[in-house]
């Protein structure tokens, strides 16, 4: 085990203490079964038999991972506890536990959740602003600091003054807000426990489909949340990439809100023989997003995650959220709520866009908008319950601040 302090830039020193974090490293995303005469003699002793598997095919082989799973809990709860009376009042952080790589609800005493992972930004941050709890993410530049400020998480950026600059003045706006968004995709720890045959970790092929519809999501301006499968369901869309198995009691719990008003949007094949099934319906999926009404809800299938389907079937769902003219743009849009403000973030891929003409829909009509970094308020028109209005020119993070 390997413990140590790593503060928080002055910048983003916060009043609930997690300018000092203690990471806990237990390997989360390194985990492999232990075939230690420990292990094996704990396993013998629970009556669950005296061969231990050695691989997928072999008998009790899931209650074997699920086994292994437990050891490692009972281990980071462990070395939690041990860190809490080593170092009292600090915020102890277990790298990497409760993210994606470890996709289970928040259960063990940690304080902060911390991820060290690089590889998917837009998928993690989004995941662990679904939590709970408060966390924070190693980037290593500003689009990636962007992202994760857009999500109310804290960016840490060791030794990174530009990033530490850049972060300052959106904090206010960022740290801690709250999803505004339809739409939610869902991330199942159930069909990663079941088909991946490993404890934890990257998932590699089996996560694919989620990261690839995400980003064509997110392409189609699209303001999207992950869901956890363990979470309620509080997003009237939800989007199920081809996970191989999600598991019966989410999916039957699913078609009853579909028929209870729920917008399903479901992807692959095995998506469309489960909910076939539970629908009684057969569900087509067709270059032109087909919609079937069931109940007060509406299913629409896609065979893939190509960007041009995925926007068309978010079309045969409803209206769009937020709409840009433009619909080329290379444009991130997150819509959170700080307050009594709702703040509509644009990250900027590129160095800087030109001025983007904005479709918004609002409960309400605004008292006033403003654009930040700069201050300056930007005229909008109001009609049928949407805020029109143009931004100015955009750079790698901006936000439209509603009153």
């Amino acid at each position: 085990m390997m413990t140590a302090v790593i503060p928080l830039p002055a910048a983003q020193t916060l009043p609930n203490k997690l300018n000092e974090i203690v990471p806990v490293d237990r390997e989360c995303w390194k985990t492999d079964p232990d075939y230690s005469p420990e292990a094996v003699t704990a396993w013998r002793r629970m009556g669950l038999g005296m061969d231990v598997p050695r691989k997928p095919e072999d008998p009790k082989w899931d209650i074997w991972l699920e086994f292994n799973r437990q050891r490692f809990r009972d281990c980071v709860r462990n070395s939690v506890d041990r860190s809490h009376k080593e170092r009292p009042g600090s915020p102890i952080a277990v790298q990497n536990l409760y993210t994606t790589l470890v996709p289970e609800k928040p259960e063990l005493p940690v304080d902060v959740l911390l991820n060290e992972s690089k590889n998917r930004v837009r998928l993690d941050s989004r995941y662990l602003a679904q939590t709970g709890k408060a966390w924070g993410f190693q980037v290593s530049n500003i689009q990636e600091a962007s992202v994760v400020l857009a999500q109310g998480g804290i960016p840490i950026y060791p030794q990174a003054l530009e990033v530490s600059r850049f972060c300052r003045e959106p904090q206010s706006l960022c740290h801690k807000s709250q999803s505004l968004s339809e739409v939610a995709i869902l991330f199942s720890r159930t069909s990663l426990y079941r088909k991946s045959n490993q404890l934890f970790g990257d998932w590699g092929k089996h996560v694919a489909p989620c990261t690839a519809l995400l980003d064509a999501l997110i392409q189609c301006h699209c303001s999207v949340d992950v869901m956890p499968d363990w979470v309620p369901l509080t997003w009237p869309v939800l989007v199920i990439p081809e996970w191989e198995e999600i598991g019966d009691a989410l999916a039957r719990d699913l078609a009853e809100q579909v028929r209870g008003g729920l917008k399903l949007f479901l992807t692959g094949a095995a998506n469309a023989r489960k909910f076939s099934s539970l629908l009684g319906r057969k569900l087509d999926s067709s270059p032109e997003a087909a919609v079937h009404e069931i109940g007060k809800g509406r299913v629409v299938l896609a065979s893939g995650p190509s960007p041009a389907l995925v926007k068309r079937c978010l079309e045969a769902l409803g209206p769009a959220q937020i709409s840009i003219k433009d619909s080329s743009t290379p444009l991130e849009l997150v819509i959170r709520k700080q307050g009594q403000l709702t703040v509509l973030h644009f990250i900027n891929r590129l160095n800087t866009l030109p001025s983007q003409q904005v479709r918004l829909k609002l409960p309400n009509s605004p008292k006033k908008i403003f654009w930040q970094p700069s201050g300056r308020s930007i005229k909008f028109d109001w009609l049928d319950d949407h805020a029109n209005f143009v931004t100015p020119r955009i750079p790698t993070h901006a936000m439209a601040v509603i009153d």
